[in-house]
């Protein structure tokens, strides 16, 4: 009779727990953004002024609108109206770029902090699956060879196919993680690796 009874308020706390969920689908903070969320108070002014433009978003508007053609969208539910195109990746480049947390971009933005977490994960492997076999392509036999032909005539390296370097690019340490990310320095991090050819430029990282 105990165990009906317990199971019968752990149903019921959920329940509440459910329909508390589905009230707060849209905190009221972020059902202001037209109005005062910072994508649409600071993003028609920038495109009046190039430069300002490009300060902002370290990028031109010609390369902003062309990263809106890699599959950059989100479509409508019946509940709200879903964020367009321009703001997706201004929120994601806002994160790249400046290196705010979710929480801070919340608040910018005035979106949901789950709603940022998405836009983050699905944007930048939008933008990797469209630019990497364009930018990043690991390079192919003969390309290796001109690498190294490079080396050998510019820096007289013979048999060099690169220049390898890395970088510690300092985080949280994730949960359960323990000692994983844990490196010299006493803090946690990952590593970027990345192989340059002779002229300095980047043919994988």
């Amino acid at each position: 009779m105990d165990a009906v009874l317990i199971n019968a308020v752990i149903f019921r706390r959920r329940q509440r727990r459910k329909q508390k969920k589905n009230r707060l689908w849209i905190y009221e903070i972020n059902r202001k953004r037209p109005e005062f969320g910072i994508f649409h108070h600071l993003h028609p002014d920038l495109r009046k002024d190039e430069r300002k433009f490009y300060s902002f978003f370290r990028m031109s508007e010609e390369m902003f609108s062309i990263l809106l053609g890699q599959e950059i969208s989100k479509q409508d539910t019946n509940y709200r109206k879903s964020i367009t195109a321009e703001e997706i990746l201004s929120i994601c480049l806002g994160y790249l770029i400046t290196g705010h947390s979710f929480t801070s971009l919340t608040f910018y933005y005035r979106v949901g902090l789950s709603t940022i977490h998405e836009i983050v994960r699905e944007t930048t492997q939008a933008l990797w699956n469209a630019l990497q076999p364009r930018y990043m392509a690991i390079p192919s036999t003969d390309e290796w060879s001109k690498i190294a032909q490079d080396y050998n005539d510019k820096w007289n390296m013979p048999n060099c196919i690169g220049s390898i370097d890395g970088k510690h690019c300092r985080i949280q340490r994730p949960c359960n993680a323990g000692s994983l990310f844990y490196n010299y320095k006493d803090v946690h991090s990952i590593v970027l690796l990345a192989v340059a050819d002779a002229n300095t430029c980047f043919p994988m990282i």
